[in-house]
């Protein structure tokens, strides 16, 4: 029997996620699911019990609770990390494989920050990155935030939603040179569609399919989060934006701050950035 590939799915927020995975959910091999958040319940919030392997097992509980896996009914009697975590991906695996899978998909963008968990708990997992411009991404955060403030955690101003996305940046363009992790740039996939998620089906060991590309509505219908209103439409996104929800919804001071932050980060030029670790990844 062919060995399960276990796939995350990362970015920061408002990056593009739901777009790329509701494209590789329309693939006939993979399988895929709402957010699950699990990683982020999962990890110990005390620096101790976390080095310790210590589970934050009532918010574990919760999360696992709604990935909704009747093969493994009974819940991991532990108070490790690390057998959650082993039976979350059984969990996975049983449920792709009952849909006839070979791989499955999970994408919380915010498990960006628990790469270092799941690569100690899941070892033989891959990664993909979805990296889009900061302007872009800093004004999509802003409008999301404002215009959904409770299911958002309140809103943000433009300060600490620039800082979550140089943060974030970091992070996917640290990780992107080794060989489990592969950076999408967010413009490629809308400009050369075919040739970005051709690429990625490479990595992936999956054959390209242009289905892929028209049927990425169906794969969203498959993945949608419920109440998460502010990803409607984002499967039928196949043209650039680029520039304008950062020039509708920021201030012209506020847009002068952004590119300044973006500017002192150095992470002006994305695309040589990611060249940059293209390179890295192939040696």
């Amino acid at each position: 029997m062919k060995l399960m590939t276990r796939v995350f799915l990362v970015g920061c927020p408002r990056s593009g996620t739901t777009l790329l995975q509701s494209i590789l959910a329309a693939h006939p091999h993979v399988w895929s699911l709402p957010e699950t958040h699990f990683f982020h319940h999962l990890i110990h919030r005390k620096k101790k019990a976390r080095t310790l392997g210590f589970a934050n097992t009532a918010e574990a509980r919760k999360a696992f609770s709604a990935i909704n896996c009747r093969t493994l009914p009974k819940f991991p009697a532990s108070i490790f990390a690390r057998k959650w975590a082993e039976c979350f991906a059984r969990c996975l695996d049983a449920r792709a494989a009952a849909e006839g899978k070979n791989m499955w998909m999970e994408k919380t963008p915010r498990h960006l920050h628990s790469i270092e968990w799941i690569e100690r708990y899941i070892p033989a997992a891959k990664f993909i990155h979805v990296v889009r411009e900061g302007t872009d991404t800093v004004a999509s955060l802003y409008e999301v935030t404002h215009k959904y403030p409770e299911e958002w955690g309140g809103t943000r101003d433009v300060e600490r939603c620039c800082r979550r996305w140089v943060d974030d940046v970091r992070l996917s363009l640290a990780a992107g040179a080794r060989r489990n992790h592969r950076i999408v740039l967010y413009d490629e996939l809308i400009t050369a569609p075919a040739r970005s998620v051709a690429d990625l089906c490479t990595y992936l060991g999956i054959p390209f399919r242009q289905e892929m590309l028209t049927d990425a509505e169906k794969g969203y219908e498959k993945v949608k989060e419920a109440g998460a209103e502010w990803t409607a439409g984002a499967a039928k996104q196949v043209y650039s934006t680029a520039g304008w929800k950062f020039r509708s919804c920021l201030s012209a001071d506020e847009q002068r701050h952004v590119l300044d932050q973006i500017s002192l980060a150095g992470l002006s030029d994305l695309r040589a950035l990611l060249a940059e670790v293209s390179r890295g990844n192939r040696q």
